[in-house]
Formats: structure tokens, sequence, C-alpha cells
């Protein structure tokens, strides 16, 4: 008999591979996020440093996580999407952003659409509440949830970059259950601070 396939460590495994890890944690404790997308700066938790990244085969960082140097399991991730959103989904999000309180079918359609940022696995994902609001003179999606597997909480951002739709960008604050609450004030302190292009 075949030993039982991890299939989470495996998916763990081959989703590090995609990734960078930076060599010094400690080099970007305390500083901004400077230049990604549509973000002109951002300051991160006290302790909080840049753990990976993504390149785009144009050379573009399309991903970068940032996390807590004491617990490797708190992260922010900032996902840019590396490919325009099929038109139904790009509508969809259009008029989602328009309402206060979208209703939850809206959002589980988008989030079957072929991105929705950081999370990773749409079905299994719990929504707790959805909502557009203002953030510094934008107007995201907020998505809050919990993955079923691992179980994580959530608090996603999701912004329109182009003013279409096309090319959205996600900011989302994961960790596990236990310390959500114990880093969401930090989070939103920082999503407070930043500054758009």
């Amino acid at each position: 008999m075949a030993p039982a396939v991890d299939n989470n460590a495996l998916r763990d495994k081959q989703r590090d591979q995609m990734f960078t890890r930076l060599p010094d944690p400690n080099a970007m404790v305390g500083k901004a996020i400077l230049n990604f997308c549509v973000i002109d700066r951002i300051t991160l938790p006290e302790g909080w440093c840049e753990s990976r990244y993504k390149v785009s085969a144009s050379g573009q960082r399309v991903f970068r996580e940032y996390g807590s140097v004491q617990n490797s399991d708190i992260c922010m991730s900032f996902v840019m999407a590396e490919r325009p959103l099929e038109v139904q989904a790009r509508l969809l999000l259009l008029q989602i952003l328009q309402l206060a309180s979208p209703p939850e079918t809206w959002i589980q359609s988008l989030a079957q659409a072929q991105y929705f940022g950081a999370i990773e696995n749409p079905r299994e994902f719990l929504l707790f509440s959805a909502r557009s609001a203002d953030l510094n003179g934008r107007r995201p999606l907020i998505i809050e949830g919990c993955h079923a597997r691992p179980a994580r909480n959530v608090y996603a951002v999701l912004v329109d970059t182009d003013s279409g739709g096309r090319l959205p960008m996600a900011i989302c604050y994961q960790s596990p259950k236990e310390e959500y609450l114990e880093f969401l004030r930090d989070v939103m302190i920082s999503l407070s601070s930043i500054v758009w292009k």
C-alpha cells in the first residue's frame, strides 16, 4: 500500500517554488512599500518585513508579501493581476464597487472568476462580510472571511486600478483565527496610511 500523500504540504511546496524569498528579512523592517501598482507608499506595522515576492515574465513584481518578524503565520500580501479580468467579471466588479453593501451572491460570483487576488481557493472560502468603502480617496471592495484549510481568517481589499475593472489589485491580511484580532488593528492603521498614486 502506497503511503498517504499530504496534499497541503505538496501544495505549499509548489507554491513556495513560485516565489522568491528575500535573503535578509530584517532589511525592510519598519520601512514603507514604495511604488507597488497604484500604491505610492504604505507604512508597515512595527516589526514587519518583506518575506516573499513574485516577478512576472515582464520583470515586474506582481506579488509582495510582508509579515511579522516574530510570527511567520501573520502576513499581508499585495497582489497585482497578471492578466486582465474577463468582461463579465470586470462588469461585476464595477457594479459591486458602486454599492455600499453588495449582495453576497455577487461576491461569490466574483470569487469564482479567473482572478480574486489573495483568495487562493474561492470554493473553500467562507465569506463573513463584503462592502465597499472609501479608503483615502479610492473605493475598494473590502472582504472578510476565512479559509477552511488551513483555518485562516482573511481581511482583503480589492482595488480597481484603472477605473475600468481590467486589472484589480488585492491587499490581503491573513492569520490563524486565534491571532486575527490581535494584529487586525495594526493592519488597519497600516491600510489607513496608504498614499495612492
